[in-house]
């Protein structure tokens, strides 16, 4: 219990805490990239302070909310809008060793508040989140089974191209 007390999910609060995030990402996370449609920016505190970082937002395959959940008579039960995708997770070292299973805790709670305070930009509630895990680096999907999440089986990779911004230097994903 003193572990739920403690662990707390809100948007990022400081234009220095989404610089710490952007670090995080891009110098720490396997993929080493800020992706793209980012529609939610989640920091995990531990005890007010900032040990994980999620980002949600629009899914790469936008179309994957009406293909998946159909109601009895076949038709989808939401638009291809209400579903998003869990696009990054990342936690720092020291809070995996402060806290046994975190990860699976960190994307239950980021889930529970997408679920409970967003909505989409038309006002309708995000009803699915999906998200991947990359066999080719040895991610299993072990946290996202850790939070009850369903397995859909494998997809066929789709091409993911780099774009950079010349000026900036910064990376973008862009997905067919």
């Amino acid at each position: 219990k003193r572990v739920e007390q403690q662990l707390d999910v809100r948007p990022l609060e400081t234009k220095e805490e989404l610089q710490q995030v952007k670090d995080w990402i891009m110098k720490k996370h396997y993929i080493g990239r800020w992706p793209s449609a980012v529609q939610a920016k989640l920091g995990v505190y531990i005890d007010n302070k900032l040990s994980s970082v999620l980002l949600y937002g629009a899914t790469i395959r936008p179309q994957s909310g009406t293909e998946l959940f159909k109601g009895h008579d076949g038709k989808p039960v939401m638009q291809n809008n209400q579903m998003w995708e869990l696009l990054r997770a990342y936690t720092t070292d020291d809070a995996k060793k402060q806290i046994p299973n975190l990860g699976s805790m960190v994307i239950s709670k980021g889930n529970e508040y997408i679920r409970t305070k967003t909505k989409t930009s038309d006002g309708k509630p995000i009803k699915a989140i999906l998200t991947y895990a990359d066999a080719d680096v040895g991610h299993t999907g072990g946290v996202y089974k850790a939070t009850n999440a369903s397995y859909l089986g494998k997809q066929k990779p789709l091409p993911v191209f780099i774009v950079r911004d010349p000026k900036t230097k910064n990376e973008y994903e862009l997905r067919t």
